[in-house]
């Protein structure tokens, strides 16, 4: 299995994301993101893989609702990335801009 795969079933859709691509912190934020507007479901697939089912809803289409879950997990991912590649950027920037204030 790739990256991510999908599966169109009926009245629900399954996605399957590799945990090597995806950690479980994105896949945590957004299934908080939508907690209260698409009917989600988290299954443990396997060692590799998780599994998120999207069931039909009265607010977005199973189609709209895939395309809002896959664009703000891949969105997640890349902050997480992002973060863990310049996170020590960023402690050296903020250590010398406070530096000041702690020596007194």
């Amino acid at each position: 299995m790739n990256k991510y795969e999908i599966k169109y079933i009926n009245n629900y859709i399954e996605l399957y994301f590799n945990k090597e691509f995806f950690e479980k912190e994105s896949v945590l934020k957004t299934l908080k993101k939508f907690s209260t507007t698409l009917s989600l479901d988290l299954i443990p697939f396997d060692e590799q893989h998780i599994k998120i089912t999207i069931h039909a809803n009265d607010n977005y289409s199973l189609e709209e609702s895939k395309k809002l879950f896959c664009n703000e997990l891949f969105d997640q991912q890349i902050r997480e990335d992002l973060a863990k590649q310049y996170n020590p950027i960023r402690e050296i920037i903020y250590k010398r801009a406070f530096e000041t204030l702690y020596k007194n």
